[in-house]
Order: C-alpha cells, then structure tokens, then sequence
C-alpha cells in the first residue's frame, strides 16, 4: 500500500536511548565493533509457534486521543495525494509456555499516523514511556499496527536495496531495504487465526508489489523476528529475509514495472557479504545514509549466517 505526502525526516531533538533507556535494545557485535540500534526485540526466534486470533471490529483511539490528533486527521484527510486505507494493528501478545499468543484488530491508516505524530509534537512519548521502557502492546494511544521489513538477496549473491522516495512519509530519500510495508487485513488475514505463515505471506506481498518478485519466482522466505520501533512509540516490524533463484539484473527488471515501483528513488546492488570484515565494511560505507531497519537487517543476517553475534 502506498501512502504518499510531504517529504519529512523523523524529529530532530529526541534521545530515543535517553527516553528508553531501561529497555533492552538490539545489540550486535560485528567486525570488532558494538552496534546498539533503536529496536526494542519483542518476538526473537524462529521456533516458537505463533497464534494470533483476529477481532474483526476496527480498533479506534480514545475519545480523547481523538480530540489530540484531529488537527493531524483534518491534515491527512485534505491532503489529495493521500489516501485511507485498513491495516492490522497488534493489540495484545504474550508468551504462553513455547508458543506465542496475541491479538490483531484492524486500524484505520489515517487514524494509526494520527495518533503517532501525538508522540513528540503532544508530549505522548513522554506520558506514555514506562520507568524508561516502552508500554506494553495495546496499551497507550497508538495502534501499533504491524509493519513488514524485507531484505532479499539474489541467486548470484547480491543484496537489493532501495533508496526511498522523496514523497513517502516515513525515512523519504533514506537507503533501505528491499521492500517494506504494513499488513493489512484483506489480503493477509484469513479466518480468525493468524499463524507465522500468514506474517510471511504478508512480507511476500509487499515484496511483490514493491519489486515484483512473486512466490511463483522461487523465493524463499525466513521469519526473523519482531522488533519494536523507538522512533514510533514501539511500532512493531515483522523482519523476514528472503532468497530468489533469480540474478540481480533479472530483480532489478522486475522492479521497473512492478505495481509501487515509485515508492524507490533508485535500486542499489551491493555483494551479500560472506566475511564478518566485509559486513561490518558495509555496515560502515552505508553510514547514516541508511535507515535503522536496514542496519538491523544486515546484522540479523549475519548474526544468522555466523558473521555477527547478538551482544548483551
């Protein structure tokens, strides 16, 4: 789904580590080199079972929130080049014994940016943090709907990146990763139940729809983890790394005409790297012109492939 408007960075002046610095954030060491990213792990691993169960009724923000956030609703809702559209927000998960267990309600597109622009602007971060921690999911003003972030490598061991567009709201002009979005309820939610492999089927979607890479292609999908966004009040990324059994150039083809290839300024192509020295190399190079949840893909990766290590 693509949801343009003005080009705009994330706000300037917060301490994200400052305001959480009581919660345990993604840490990965690499090439003789510490990396703390601003991500909160919620969900890590890949063994547990997942079960989500889906309640059909939209969620809705307090009465109050509603209050707070109709200047940003009035905004969104004149802006011609953007549009409403329905996502999944997370609201509940727990751990019960080896299986993960939560809740997922649809959530308005306009209603979920709404309530998170509350964050810095209202004060919101600050009432809602908890002895420096994130609140819980489903407690607070946000949504917290449920975002996908892909990154895909080619048959002849090559990572596609892409560098966003100027006219999306979130990190524009920021390299990033392959493809990345947000579930949302009519394609991705079947039944009542939500189990791992509909999160992925989730991430093959946007995968799709950004680079035109479809499950027909050969493409192999891994569920990573989830990760929760300090930036965004703890907005929660589904992280999946996917493999297609296609050479770069054939990729970069396919995304000339897929359906929201607009939403990439350009496409990189850089080697997937195979030592701990060549990705800490790349982890440098990309520097600040590359947005947290790239870096934190990169590490993943290696942290999966045996390049880097997870570090308290």
């Amino acid at each position: 789904m693509r949801h343009a408007a003005p080009a705009k960075r994330e706000r300037a002046g917060v301490d994200l580590f400052d305001v959480y610095r009581h919660e345990p954030v993604l840490t990965v060491r690499c090439g003789g080199r510490r990396h703390r990213l601003p991500l909160a792990p919620l969900m890590v691993g890949t063994a547990a079972p997942i079960r989500l169960a889906v309640d059909h009724r939209p969620w809705l923000p307090s009465p109050t929130t509603l209050d707070r956030m109709a200047p940003a609703m009035g905004t969104l809702q004149q802006d011609p080049r953007r549009f409403d559209g329905t996502l999944v927000a997370l609201r509940g998960l727990r751990r019960d014994g080896g299986m993960w267990r939560g809740e997922l309600r649809p959530v308005s597109y306009f209603h979920a940016r709404a309530a998170e622009s509350l964050l810095d602007a209202a004060g919101v971060r600050d009432q809602h943090r908890v002895q420096g921690r994130l609140p819980a999911i489903g407690d607070g003003p946000l949504a917290t709907d449920l975002g996908v972030v892909v990154l895909l490598s080619t048959q002849d061991g090559q990572l596609v990146l892409q560098r966003r567009g100027l006219g999306l709201d979130w990190r524009p002009g920021m390299l990033s990763v392959s493809a990345s979005g947000s579930l949302e309820p009519g394609p991705d939610l079947r039944g009542d139940r939500v189990d791992r492999t509909d999160l992925l089927r989730g991430a093959a979607r946007e995968l799709e729809e950004e680079v035109g890479i479809s499950p027909q292609d050969g493409v192999k999908m891994r569920f990573v983890g989830v990760y929760r966004e300090l930036a965004r009040g703890g907005k929660p990324e589904i992280y999946v790394r996917a493999e297609v059994a296609m050479n770069a150039d054939e990729v970069c083809d396919r995304q000339r005409t897929a359906r929201d290839a607009d939403e990439a300024a350009a496409v990189h192509i850089v080697p997937l790297p195979t030592s701990d020295t060549a990705l800490a190399s790349l982890v440098a190079e990309l520097g600040h012109d590359a947005d947290p949840a790239l870096v934190a893909s990169l590490l993943l990766d290696g942290v999966a492939r045996g390049l880097a290590a997870h570090a308290p």
